[in-house]
């Protein structure tokens, strides 16, 4: 699946990064010619962010199939904003 195939590409940077495996979500939502991809995890950089962004591209071309257009977010968890807000209230 296309899902699979983004967890895969993005595997390696995410793990660099120190996030947890489970810490990490991605959506798919496709409806042909356009995908719509929502990645979720702690909070990162902006350039963290675009490495994401290229590895969702780099999965989606790989398929070999021809898209109109792919639209990439990034979401910090709800999770990760109430633990910082308990950290520094």
């Amino acid at each position: 699946t296309l899902r699979r195939d983004i967890l895969g590409r993005t595997a390696k940077l995410v793990q660099a990064a120190g996030i947890e495996q489970g810490a990490f979500r991605c959506r798919v939502e496709a409806d042909f010619p356009r995908v719509q991809v929502w990645l979720s995890g702690p909070r990162v950089s902006t350039e963290f962010e675009q490495a994401l962004a290229l590895r969702v591209l780099d999965a989606v071309s790989g398929r070999g199939e021809t898209l109109g257009a792919v639209d990439v977010s990034y979401e910090p968890t709800f999770a990760d904003d109430a633990e910082e807000a308990h950290r520094n209230p």
